[in-house]
């Protein structure tokens, strides 16, 4: 994304139950984009969005910006349900977000929030050790392990249409069981969640990239699960585990420039 702004504009950060912040009430702590300018809000019945002044400033992807942003929505998401914007969501003016965000978007927006209210985005990423995984896919398929032991020390001129079929092997296997021991840690987790987005690997050594949407309620539940399944992998897997964020996963919503 890389908007730039020649004229005032106003910087929307997400949209937020009115009654959390009051009519243009309590500012947030947290600065606006590029520190230059408060966070407000502008509101219309129960929702409120969030924004700061963009006078004329370029909007790119560096990482104060994106930090800035996600601080924004991170304190917001402690007093309120929110639904996020992307980086880099400008409207014209106020009165744009006023009236074509708020008013002409105003039952799309409360049918969203309505499905998050209560609710967390949690974010479980699941990697292999890789010197593990290796390990177990040997010990695991013996047509590889054989095929290993066989190929071991060869230079690559002489054999190397065989390593790229043990290589071709090793990859089939650790995608298969890649996938196996995902299901299993998604048996788990969904028990705590009511909604569940997997997204795609990232790497080889990736075997879960996954969001969760939970009640706050049952956060520290959801807490327990992903805890419980680090300490009883510890060694073979490493979970990264991320949040409590904004929804971004849930919801669908566009408005002004992104990019």
């Amino acid at each position: 994304m890389n908007a730039i702004s020649t004229q005032p504009a106003t910087y929307v950060y997400g949209v937020a139950l009115a009654e959390a912040f009051g009519n243009g009430g309590p500012q947030l702590r947290a600065p606006g984009i590029g520190g230059r300018s408060a966070v407000r809000t502008i509101v219309l019945g129960d929702l409120a969005a969030l924004v700061s002044d963009l006078p004329g400033i370029d909007i790119d992807l560096r990482r104060e910006n994106l930090l800035d942003h996600q601080r924004v929505l991170d304190e917001a998401l402690r007093r309120s349900d929110i639904l996020p914007f992307s980086f880099g969501t400008v409207a014209e003016s106020d009165d744009d977000v006023r009236e074509t965000l708020l008013r002409e978007g105003y039952d799309a927006l409360r049918d969203q929030m309505e499905y998050i209210r209560g609710r967390i985005e949690l974010q479980v990423k699941v990697f292999w050790d890789q010197e593990r995984l290796f390990a177990e896919v040997a010990h695991e398929n013996e047509e590889i392990r054989e095929m290993r032991d066989l190929l071991s020390g060869l230079p690559d001129d002489i054999a190397a249409g065989e390593k790229i079929t043990l290589g071709q092997l090793t990859e089939a296997e650790i995608e298969a069981k890649s996938e196996w021991e995902a299901d299993g840690i998604l048996d788990i987790l969904e028990q705590h969640a009511v909604d569940i987005l997997v997204s795609d690997n990232m790497g080889e050594t990736m075997l879960l990239n996954a969001a969760f949407l939970v009640e706050r309620a049952l956060e520290e539940e959801f807490d327990g699960a992903v805890y419980g399944l680090g300490a009883a992998q510890a060694g073979r897997l490493l979970f990264n585990y991320v949040g409590p964020l904004a929804p971004y996963s849930f919801i669908n919503l566009s408005f002004g420039s992104e990019g």
